[in-house]
This record gives structure tokens, C-alpha cells and sequence, in this order.
């Protein structure tokens, strides 16, 4: 398996891990938020009542920054976004863990590190992109070391290189835990997607079905209400399937049916969809699109099917009923309107595109 993953793929990984990071994120940041409080009880004991106030300033300020961010994390729509402030939060904790360690007058070492090896860990159990978690955690460690050695005079070189080969091998392990932990994420994103894949496509004619106009219906008509923009519906049927069946037989039924939805997905553009929705019925989705435009693709997918060189060798035609969403209007009433249009080209001779109720003979 590679992680070299398409511009769209990316975009939906990483709206997938959005979506399962949340909740750690939000437990995570109440933990720490809460822990950082509870460091005042140490602060107060062992500083100065100048250097408490300050103190209690900073971590009462860091402790309401990370509290809220709980709730406007997810204004930031991307995986990308929500990863730099993640990392910004997390760089704000060493800051002030190494200004806490400053004002210390006589720091222990290994209690020290012990700080530092925690805010190493929260920064990899944090879900975020990989490089960033490891910019991090080495900007933790690297600041813990020059501050030891800057502020403890009577640290010895021992010490100071078993602290830094430990921090050194707690931040090679957890980059390499997260890049395995995020191909995991990607196996499972792509399992997923597969089974949602699964369930929404036609298995005959490889387009999708009654779930995935659901899915998208749910979108494309809430958008186009709220943006203003126009959203249309068509529904075909191709003419006298039975009969084709019933000469040919239905190997020969389900190859046309194959080929035609094959045509109607090259005449559409990348947002439009294309569903089967029943045994010879197919729904076009075309948001953003207005009727008189729908009608003319309508002309162009009817002219394509009739002059198409099917592998069955016969002659292939379809009826098209085409509507327009009005405001309000759900997917159930802008099919019950266009499947009306639909049979009323049916008794207007089929090979007939009825927008409106107004029938269009050719």
C-alpha cells in the first residue's frame, strides 16, 4: 500500500481523519487543560508570591485558550488547517512550560524532563499531520536542553547526555508510531469508502444508486436553495426494455442498459449525478443547472442514445421527463414531477423530452 494519494483522495483522508480526531482531540485538550491548572499547586509552594501571580495569569489564560478550543476547533474546515492550530496550541505549552522552568531557582533535572517527555507524548497522541507532531516534539526537547543547560549550573554531562539520547529516542519512536498509525487510518479510510462505495453503486450498470442520489440530493438541494441557484432533475426510461428482454433476452436487455448509462455519464459534468434508479429508469441529478439547460443535455443524451452503434445491434431510444426544483421542494416531490413528465412523453409516442408538462416531439 503507498500513501502517494490524488488531490481528492487527500481531501477526503484527511476529512475522515477530521472526523475520528475530534473526540480525541476534545478529551485530550479538557485533560490538559485541566492538568495545566492543577501545576499551580507545585508553583505556588516552591516560588516566590511575585513569580505565583504571574503564574497563575499564564496558566489560567492557557487553561480558558485550550478549554475553548474544544468548541471553535471546528471552524477550521480542513485537516491541514485545524493542524496548524493544533501545533500553535502545542507550541504555546512549551512556552510556557520552559518560562515555568525559568523562574525556577534550584530545577531538578529528571522532574524537569519528566515535563518535557510529557508534553512530547500529548503532542504525538494528538491527531496531526506527522511532520508537524515531530517539529514539535523536537522544538520541546531541544528548548528543555538548552534551558537545562543555560539554567542548571551544576548539571553533569552525564545526566545531560542521558537526557538527551532519551529525548532523542522518544521523538525518533513516536514519528515513527504516528506514520504507522496513520497508514492504519488510510487502511481503514480506504475499507470505508469501499463498502460506501459497495453499497451505493448499481451492480449491473456501475453507476450509482437509490443511496447515493439520497446522499447526494441531501446536499446538492439544500445548497443550491441557499445559494439561489437553480437545481434539475431528470428521469428517464428506456423505451420497450421488456420487448428487448423478451426477444433478445435479458443478457441483451442488461448490456443496453450497461451501455446507456456508460452514455449518459460522458455527457455529464463532475458534480452532476447519475443514478439507476430503476429496472430501465435512470435519474439525473444537475445542480446548478437551469431547465432550459437541462433540457438541451436532455436533447443531447436522447440524440446520442438513438444514433449510438449498440453492441445488441438495435435501435435504442428513451423518454425523458425533466423538472426544475421550486423552493422548499424535496427529492421525493422532484421525482414524482419529472417521473409525471416521464410517462406522459411515453403516451406522446416515446423517444419524447417533456420539461413542464410541455411535450417536445422529435
Amino acid at each position: 500500500m503507498t500513501l502517494q494519494l490524488t488531490t481528492m483522495a487527500k481531501g477526503a483522508f484527511g476529512d475522515y481523519r477530521m472526523a475520528v480526531s475530534l473526540p480525541i482531540y476534545r478529551i485530550t485538550a479538557v485533560f490538559v487543560s485541566v492538568f495545566n491548572l492543577l501545576l499551580l499547586i507545585p508553583d505556588v509552594i516552591n516560588l516566590s508570591r511575585e513569580s505565583t501571580w504571574l503564574l497563575i495569569g499564564i496558566r489560567t489564560a492557557y487553561f480558558f485558550l485550550l478549554l475553548s478550543s474544544v468548541f471553535w476547533i471546528t471552524r477550521f474546515k480542513t485537516f491541514f488547517s485545524r493542524s496548524v492550530v493544533i501545533s500553535l496550541l502545542e507550541v504555546c505549552a512549551i512556552i510556557v512550560y520552559l518560562f515555568v522552568f525559568s523562574l525556577y531557582p534550584e530545577p531538578d533535572y529528571y522532574i524537569q524532563m519528566l515535563g518535557v517527555t510529557a508534553i512530547v507524548l500529548v503532542t504525538y497522541i494528538v491527531p496531526n499531520i506527522w511532520q508537524f507532531s515531530a517539529c514539535v516534539s523536537v522544538i520541546a526537547s531541544m528548548g528543555f536542553l538548552i534551558m537545562a543547560k543555560l539554567h542548571i549550573l551544576d548539571l553533569s554531562q552525564n545526566d545531560f547526555f542521558v537526557g538527551m539520547v532519551y529525548l532523542a529516542f522518544q521523538v525518533v519512536v513516536g514519528a515513527i508510531f504516528v506514520v504507522f498509525f496513520m497508514r492504519y487510518q488510510y487502511r481503514e479510510f480506504v475499507a470505508k469508502t469501499e463498502l460506501e462505495r459497495i453499497y451505493s453503486t448499481d451492480p449491473l450498470t456501475k453507476i450509482g444508486n437509490r443511496v447515493k442520489l439520497e446522499e447526494e440530493a441531501d446536499k446538492w438541494l439544500a445548497f443550491c436553495e441557499k445559494s439561489k441557484q437553480p437545481l434539475c432533475l431528470a428521469l428517464l426510461d428506456v423505451d420497450n426494455l421488456k420487448q428487448i428482454n423478451d426477444n433478445h433476452g435479458h443478457i441483451v436487455g442488461d448490456t443496453v442498459l450497461y451501455e446507456t448509462a456508460q452514455i449518459l455519464r460522458s455527457k455529464l459534468r463532475e458534480n452532476d449525478v447519475c443514478v439507476r434508479w430503476g429496472g430501465d429508469e435512470f435519474i439525473l441529478l444537475l445542480p446548478c443547472m437551469s431547465v432550459d439547460q437541462a433540457h438541451k443535455l436532455a436533447m443531447e443524451i436522447k440524440d446520442e442514445i438513438t444514433s449510438y452503434d449498440y453492441s445488441a445491434r438495435i435501435d435504442i431510444s428513451c423518454s425523458f421527463g425533466v423538472t426544475q426544483m421550486q423552493r422548499g421542494q424535496s427529492l421525493e416531490q422532484l421525482v414524482a414531477q419529472a417521473d409525471a413528465s416521464m410517462y406522459l412523453a411515453k403516451a406522446h409516442g416515446k423517444n419524447t423530452i417533456e420539461v413542464g408538462g410541455i411535450g417536445i416531439n422529435f
